[in-house]
């Protein structure tokens, strides 16, 4: 009776995947913005693309789009999109929507063409949707993890019969990986050529001539089909300059993360870690039990994939050792500890479950996945979404085509670019664009039309600095200075200089009354 209870439960299955991804995406509503720390500047920077390409003669004095052929396009062609037909901040829930979306549908489309019995694990995915990446803005790379998927999957069902056709399809989706993130990329591109490799020589018992040239062939059309993304990689990291660090964790702590699931954590470690702790059981439990009921020979070819995806998580778990985080774009470790998981995922789907533990690792994924999120960060989306909202809000005050110079004063750390939301709908200039001074993302910085920004006639007042160009001959004043987090230590010493050039240059707008955030206006 139990047997036949568990079994009928897993035919039902699809219903039940639904019904929890409809949960999920209604998380996205739960308050009127759905913020992360990058999130802003990629909402701002997506509007300021949109204008430009509409003609913007006002932007395109201070902003350039950036030419070489860059990952982190993804995110922004999908919000300049929506920001098109949809408010801002439903241009920002809804590419977290496509997000969702794209990663439950790819890893779900992955399984059934790799252990079609294990469908109900695509259920396993939800607890990894809201990760610390994303919470962290990094929705390009989250993106690529969807695509990568997706890309596995075709492949998978495609394997025998990669003609021009489908070799057309596979290559558009390697291509948005990349333009989605190149790590997510680089694992796809790997897999690819590791699943070719094993399809190809896992039944044979005998090596010619014809087999080797077959292999050949096989290996060249992979290629081919992966050259555009590959030249873009070669172009992109000729071209731009990574800012070194040597910021790095130590290894013991690496490996506390493994245990923790520390990619799943995002604002209270402690809380997170009771939940997050009980799946790292589950996952290991069910990992063993099904290593451990593979048995039947016909199953070589998935084997061989199993081992493709063993063997990864062994060198990505020496990766995340070795590399250092600050290496690259940064976050490195945490780019590293996701992918381990998501590569866990794989490996794990990829042998065949049990029904009883298929059942009860479900299950179980599903209430962490809803508790980590109503008991532990549910309230707290409400609390930056408020302050989003109070930043929004005060974009109303600011003239159009104006210069803005942002302060936070001890705000959230997830805060550091919530002065974006002031230009998510009006055209600005806000001299707070980490974006635009790195060379990996969209937009840059037109250097040689950039004025001097002064506050008074300076450049910089104590520690607070800006984007300016002090060999331009042209001055340019700032038009608004906005504080926001704690505006209350504008009367401590150590704002004493900037206090002093805001009475003599500026004019507080008395309209703003929550203490969280200040406008001046020049006189």
């Amino acid at each position: 009776m139990f047997q036949k209870t568990v079994s009928w439960l897993i035919q039902k299955e699809k219903y039940f995947f639904i019904f929890v991804l409809v949960i999920n995406l209604s998380f996205i509503f739960n308050a009127k913005f759905y913020p992360a720390m990058d999130g802003p500047a990629h909402l701002h920077n997506s509007y300021i693309f949109k204008q430009l390409v509409c003609g913007s003669d006002f932007l395109e004095q201070y902003y350039i789009i950036n030419t070489i052929p860059i990952p982190n396009w993804t995110n922004h062609i999908v919000l300049s999109s929506l920001l098109a037909i949809v408010s801002p901040n439903n241009a920002e829930k809804g590419t977290h929507i496509i997000y969702i979306l794209l990663l439950a549908f790819s890893f779900r489309y992955f399984i059934k063409q790799l252990q079609p019995k294990n469908i109900a694990a695509s259920s396993l995915i939800f607890p990894f949707l809201f990760s610390f990446l994303l919470h962290l803005g990094f929705l390009n790379f989250c993106y690529s993890i969807g695509f990568m998927f997706f890309g596995l999957g075709y492949y998978l069902k495609h394997r025998n019969n990669i003609n021009l056709k489908n070799g057309f399809i596979l290559s558009i989706i390697i291509t948005l990986t990349y333009f989605s993130n190149v790590l997510g990329f680089v694992y796809l591109v790997f897999f690819l050529f590791a699943f070719s490799f094993v399809n190809h020589f896992c039944d044979i018992t005998k090596f010619n001539k014809t087999i080797i040239i077959e292999f050949i062939k096989k290996y060249v059309g992979l290629f081919l089909i992966c050259i555009i993304p590959l030249i873009c990689l070669a172009l992109f990291y000729h071209a731009v300059s990574f800012f070194p660090s040597t910021n790095e964790y130590k290894n013991q702590e690496l490996q506390d993360w493994i245990f923790n699931i520390r990619p799943l954590i995002v604002y209270v470690f402690n809380d997170d870690k009771e939940y997050t702790q009980v799946l790292f059981n589950l996952l290991m439990m069910s990992f063993s039990v099904a290593v451990f009921s593979f048995y039947k020979k016909e199953q070589r070819i998935k084997l061989s994939v199993s081992l493709v995806f063993l063997v990864t998580i062994f060198f990505t778990y020496i990766l995340l050792l070795k590399i250092p985080d600050g290496s690259s774009a940064g976050m490195m470790s945490d780019r590293l500890g996701l992918m381990l998981f998501f590569i866990f995922l794989a490996a794990l789907v990829s042998f065949p479950i049990p029904k009883t533990v298929l059942l009860l690792i479900v299950c179980g994924a599903v209430f962490i996945n809803f508790s980590i999120y109503h008991y532990n960060h549910k309230l707290i989306i409400k609390n930056y979404s408020e302050h989003a909202d109070k930043i929004f809000n005060v974009s109303s005050h600011i003239n159009e085509k104006s210069i803005v110079l942002p302060i936070t004063m001890d705000a959230d750390w997830l805060e550091g670019h919530f002065s974006n939301y002031l230009g998510v709908n009006k055209e600005m200039v806000i001299l707070e664009n980490y974006e635009a001074n790195v060379g990996w993302f969209p937009l840059k910085w037109n250097k040689e039309k950039l004025p001097k920004f002064v506050i008074g006639n300076k450049q910089n007042i104590g520690n607070i600095y800006w984007v300016t160009n002090s060999d331009s001959k042209i001055e340019k004043k700032i038009d608004y200075i906005f504080l926001y987090g704690n505006t209350a230590k504008l009367e401590q010493p150590e704002y004493a200089e900037l206090k002093a050039e805001l009475v003599s240059n500026y004019i507080l707008d008395e309209s703003i009354t929550d203490s969280y955030t200040k406008l001046f206006k020049l006189k």
